[in-house]
């Protein structure tokens, strides 16, 4: 009698064949990793495409993203594999915005309560990022700033200490008094907010 249910340490929502190749390039297998990027390839190149701004730099962003997959697949323990490339892709972004024109940040485990939104369609995230991507060749990052100041003191002051300071969310979370948990919510609002208030700066 036939079952359902997947093998050990392997998650059943996954297709069957990137589950295997993500199991063996686990364990090593070069082979294995090369077809989740022949795989997925595409689908980042064009994530990044549409906010790097420049051919040079997405490539560069694309590289990287799949040398740091390879080097961090032993992470990867369930979920959307496409969401976990996505988000390496956009830290990757946000680091180079960071060092080009403002202080930025975001980590893995704070896009994780967004992930089915990373994969498929436009986060509040993302939005900061094409700003800043903007603000290379218009200077559009007073209108990010000007949009933080059109939404709660909470809102503005969570935003300033996570992407202006780049303060951590365990740092954020202690400048404020409240969770780590709260912190993140409290992010997720405040960046929705500013995405909101870009349309009347």
């Amino acid at each position: 009698m036939s079952s359902n249910t997947a093998p050990p340490g392997r998650d059943s929502r996954l297709p069957m064949t990137v589950a295997g190749q993500i199991e063996k390039a686990r364990s090593g297998d070069v082979e294995a990793f090369g077809a989740l990027y022949e795989r997925h390839v595409d689908m980042i190149r064009g994530y990044v495409m549409r906010r790097a701004g420049n051919r040079e730099l997405a490539e560069d962003v694309v590289s990287e993203t799949f040398i740091r997959a390879l080097t961090r697949i032993g992470s990867f323990t369930d979920g959307n594999f496409e969401a976990w490339l996505t988000t390496i892709a956009r830290n990757l972004l946000l680091d180079h915005f960071r060092l080009s024109s403002t202080r930025l940040e975001l980590t893995v485990d704070e896009v994780r309560d967004v992930e089915r939104e990373a994969a498929t369609t436009q986060g509040p995230e993302d939005v900061l990022i094409e700003r800043l991507a903007e603000h290379e060749s218009r200077s559009s990052l007073a209108r990010v700033e000007k949009a933080m100041r059109l939404v709660a003191i909470d809102y503005e002051t969570c935003l300033r200490l996570r992407f202006l300071e780049g303060q951590t969310i365990a740092q954020t979370a202690q400048a404020l008094g409240r969770s780590q948990g709260a912190v993140k919510l409290l992010q997720l609002r405040a960046t929705k907010a500013v995405r909101a208030a870009l349309a009347f700066t």
